[in-house]
């Protein structure tokens, strides 16, 4: 629709605002009204825009720090971690079911990781990739392979013929594939954490104006 001086004028009114005589061409040059729509069109993006970022980073930090937790249950150094229990009964049901469930939360930080333009954030993923391939014949000795992609599938048969000293020797304590993601996985957090807080913080200090702006300077209605 093509706006007129006399639409911008009815509108004018409707708002409450004084009528100004000079030309559309004014209006889109020099007149302040106009100036706060594209200021309030341009907030509106920009908070569509922030609030994209705020939720990728919010999956991001879920994801991160899920992934931690099951990393933890791997390097924990406890009497009564999944290993000691494991060779204690005799089952390594628990131990089968937390190594597929961090698989899929290490594909799920990866994947949140992906569309991250930031730094920091394309650095933790190929720091999290890498971690994954050097260990890659070792993790394919208890069922877990690396995909092309740097995501993990999980062999579960093969896991589960594995016996708790190999498990052990590549998930426990003292094999470098759970303590580096353990490590990676606080650090990516921690960087989600901080983004949320930041995106946040900037979405607050500009306000949804937009909205309000236009909805009492309908131009159209």
């Amino acid at each position: 629709m093509r706006i007129t001086t006399r639409m911008l004028d009815e509108a004018a009114i409707k708002a409450g605002m004084p009528i100004n005589r000079n030309s559309l061409l004014n209006y889109v040059n020099n007149n302040s009204m106009d100036n706060t729509l594209l200021s309030a069109l341009n907030n509106k993006k920009t908070n569509a825009l922030d609030k994209n970022k705020k939720s990728k980073y919010e999956k991001l930090d879920t994801a991160a720090d899920q992934l931690l937790q099951k990393t933890k249950a791997f390097t924990d150094k406890e009497r009564d971690s999944l290993f000691a229990k494991a060779k204690e009964s005799g089952k390594k049901t628990e131990i089968c079911t937390n190594a597929k469930e961090m698989a899929e939360k290490y594909n799920e930080t990866i994947q949140a990781l992906q569309g991250s333009n930031d730094f920091l954030g394309q650095y933790y993923r190929k720091s999290l990739l890498q971690a994954a391939s050097q260990q890659a014949d070792k993790l394919e000795k208890i069922g877990i392979t690396v995909e092309r992609d740097g995501t993990l599938q999980v062999d579960s048969k093969k896991m589960e013929g594995a016996d708790i000293d190999t498990l052990e020797q590549v998930l426990g304590k003292d094999g470098s594939f759970s303590s580096r993601v353990e490590f990676l996985a606080e650090k990516i957090g921690d960087h989600a954490s901080a983004n949320v807080e930041a995106v946040s913080s900037q979405y607050n200090a500009q306000g949804d104006i937009s909205s309000d702006f236009l909805g009492r300077y309908n131009f159209f209605g």
